[in-house]
């Protein structure tokens, strides 16, 4: 059974009576949403297999509106959740391509059947499709003809139905996490959720407990039992993101896990055997972190049994228009603007440009232009200081120390960005990098505010 379902209801009891619902009948729930907005936010970070989507949600964006967007960007299926039943409303959910409707107030047992019949008409369609892959009809995300793609594709599709560990390497916004993704959700372990993990975002002091587990009582603090996620994932995948993160002190255990398929966890004597596949991601060269004493070379050896190094954007330049035209539609849509092409000198800018930050700078770049726009053709006017600064954090030709380097890096994002760290214009983003993990960094470097504050 299909696990993850994505909840837009913006009445708390009706929504947690859904939750409570549909966890009982073995469901996941990935996410409940109350609006629009907190929908397509969900939906750009993960796919679920179905949305039980309210009509009359709140907002400028109401459920049937909803539903054409997600036809057109996401092709996710949706079942229609209800209370209306007149001509008008019949009228316009036609024009929508839901898989099913449940009218409220409703019971464990209309959803029950609303489910098992949208899944039957999903299979139907899985299995009538002789060119569409299951993954490319409910969550199509991996963009792109070029010949470096394809490679990368190819790859996926010979190791995803195996439980060989996978180590994904490539620059920072590459789109590791959607290869992990797209991996997932084509192998055996797909009806269970993939548990994501940054290494980097976890407090060293902590980072045993949240990956391995730990008992009542272990240390001062453990005040209940804790499962780690790792066990957590017992039976799917876990996706470790920047694994070249994880201190040299905790990488034994994780050595251990990887080689014997189990796990310690704190305050119990013996070991745990767990079934799950590993997936890892770094934006670093770990043979290199090996030759500095950051890394172990055994752990190393253990991770690269098989490597997709994912390319960088300037090295698959024939997808830039294919990303282009994506963001595009994306924004476009989100913000309810009216952009639909970029200029010719514009696009010639862009094909010209480096983007050491990758897909994730592109994204960026566009959908600030496009808050900015509103007209039917614009040439987007780059903020060059801004590229040329992402350029320096990405490309470290610097003759310093390591640590001053990355001192030095940060303290530029925060000033161009006015100390601010989190949202869409924090130095996390500019810097392409996790919040929290940023936190870390500028405490670990002794960075003032005083330093970046003019």
């Amino acid at each position: 059974m299909p696990s993850k379902l994505l909840i837009v209801e913006d009445e708390f009891i009706i929504s947690k009576d859904l939750y409570d619902i549909v966890t009982a009948l073995g469901y996941g729930v990935m996410g409940v949403a109350k609006s629009a907005e907190e929908t397509i936010n969900l939906l750009n970070q993960e796919c679920p297999d179905i949305i039980l989507l309210d009509i009359n949600i709140k907002g400028k964006i109401n459920g049937i509106a909803l539903a054409k967007l997600i036809d057109e960007d996401y092709q996710i299926p949706y079942i229609y959740i209800t209370s209306y039943s007149d001509d008008s409303t019949l009228k316009e959910v036609k024009k929508t391509n839901p898989l099913g409707y449940v009218l409220k107030p409703f019971n464990s047992k209309n959803i029950m059947i609303a489910l098992e019949i949208a899944f039957l008409n999903i299979n139907r369609t899985i299995n009538n499709s002789s060119t569409l892959k299951k993954e490319e009809i409910l969550c199509p995300k991996i963009i792109g003809n070029s010949k470096e793609i394809k490679i990368v594709l190819h790859k996926i599709e010979n190791i995803a139905m195996t439980d060989v560990t996978v180590l994904l390497s490539g620059e920072t916004g590459t789109g590791k996490e959607v290869i992990a993704d797209t991996i997932h959700r084509q192998s055996s372990r797909a009806k269970k959720e993939m548990v994501k993990v940054n290494c980097a975002a976890l407090p060293k002091e902590l980072l045993e407990s949240i990956l391995f587990g730990h008992t009542k009582g272990s240390f001062t603090g453990a005040t209940q039992q804790r499962i780690g996620k790792i066990e957590a994932a017992t039976g799917s995948t876990i996706f470790l993101d920047e694994i070249a993160e994880i201190p040299l002190e905790s990488q034994p255990k994780l050595l251990r896990f990887l080689q014997e398929k189990e796990i310690e966890v704190i305050g119990q004597t013996s070991a745990k055997k767990i079934d799950v596949r590993i997936l890892a991601a770094t934006n670093k060269n770990l043979a290199d972190e090996v030759q500095k004493g950051n890394f172990r070379e055994d752990l190393f050896y253990r991770l690269n049994m098989f490597t997709i190094k994912i390319p960088p954007l300037r090295d698959r330049k024939s997808d830039l228009n294919v990303f282009i035209e994506f963001f595009l539609k994306k924004f476009t849509k989100k913000y309810n603007k009216k952009v639909t092409r970029l200029t010719k000198n514009t696009l010639e800018h862009f094909q010209n440009y480096s983007w050491p930050g990758n897909i994730r700078e592109l994204g960026h770049v566009i959908e600030k232009e496009v808050i900015l726009v509103n007209n039917q053709e614009t040439d987007i006017n780059i903020n060059l200081e801004q590229m040329v600064l992402n350029n320096s954090l990405h490309t470290d030709q610097n003759i310093s120390s390591l640590e001053d380097s990355e001192r030095s890096q940060i303290i530029k994002a925060l000033r161009l960005c006015k100390g601010k760290i989190r949202g869409r214009d924090g130095a996390a983003k500019l810097l392409g990098t996790h919040p929290n993990t940023l936190d870390s960094k500028i405490k670990k470097l002794h960075i003032s505010k005083k330093q970046f504050y003019y």
